[in-house]
């Protein structure tokens, strides 16, 4: 249950980061390093959500509900 709650708040703030960058650069191509940038972000994300769902994991009753 507190994995699916972090996971749909990582989803969340993936795609208000994706839609505010992307925005930005709205009739612009990307440059190599605008994907490169992008792709760092997304595995940070996913590393988070892991971190995340370990922490739940090692600490019984975390987060207090």
């Amino acid at each position: 249950m507190h994995r699916n709650y972090h996971n749909n708040a990582i989803d969340k703030k993936r795609k208000s980061i994706g839609v505010l960058l992307l925005k930005d650069r709205k009739g612009r191509a990307l440059s190599d390093e605008d994907v490169l940038h992008y792709k760092r972000i997304v595995v940070a994300l996913q590393e988070t959500i892991e971190l995340m769902a370990r922490i739940d994991t090692a600490i019984p009753g975390f987060p207090i509900e």
